[in-house]
């Protein structure tokens, strides 16, 4: 069962961290990161959500980053970790990815 995830704001609690990091399983799956949630995938970010990231591309699932809120954020390409794909029209992806290969989508 492929997965998709969306993120659109700071997880609250480490509870929620870990439930996101957990509903990605696999290779295949994939976290789309939208407004302030972009925040987590900076290679310095501290908090409770700062494993999601890493805990995913340990995974070998995809994380991809709004380029849109990033820039409106100040987060540049050099602050992300290998494996952060940046991409100009997440909506489109997501939508793509969703309908092609997704079994289930959560959205946060």
């Amino acid at each position: 069962m492929k997965s998709c995830v969306l993120l659109m704001k700071l997880p609250c609690t480490e509870g929620e961290s870990w439930r996101i990091g957990e509903a990605i399983r696999a290779k295949g799956d994939s976290l789309f990161l939208l407004g302030d949630a972009v925040a987590i995938c900076r290679k310095e970010y501290r908090g409770h959500a700062a494993s999601i990231v890493s805990s995913v591309l340990s995974k070998g699932a995809k994380v991809n980053a709004s380029a849109r809120d990033l820039r409106a954020r100040g987060i540049e390409a050099s602050e992300l970790p290998e494996g952060v794909k940046v991409i100009e029209d997440i909506e489109g992806d997501f939508i793509d990815v969703t309908m092609d290969q997704a079994d289930r989508v959560i959205a946060w």
